[in-house]
C-alpha cells in the first residue's frame, strides 16, 4: 500500500490531461474535463511514499485502448 501518491499524465505533447493526489485509484481514460480520450499513447509520472517506508518516483507509458 501507499501512504501517498501523485500520479500525472499526460498525452503525446506534454500536455497534461489527468492527475491525482492522495487517492491511491487507477486511470480509466477519461481526461481532467469529463471526456474519453482518444487511443493513443499517454506517459505517466508517479511520485509516492509507501507503506514500507520505501520512496517510489516512476515514468512510464501506458497505450490506451478502446
Amino acid at each position: 500500500g501507499m501512504k501517498n501518491i501523485d500520479v500525472q499524465i499526460f498525452n503525446r505533447w506534454g500536455q497534461l490531461v489527468d492527475s491525482w493526489n492522495g487517492e491511491n485509484k487507477g486511470w480509466d481514460g477519461i481526461g481532467t474535463d469529463g471526456t474519453a480520450l482518444p487511443e493513443s499513447v499517454y506517459f505517466y509520472v508517479l511520485i509516492a511514499d509507501g507503506e514500507d517506508g520505501h520512496y517510489y518516483e516512476e515514468k512510464g507509458s501506458i497505450t490506451l485502448l478502446r
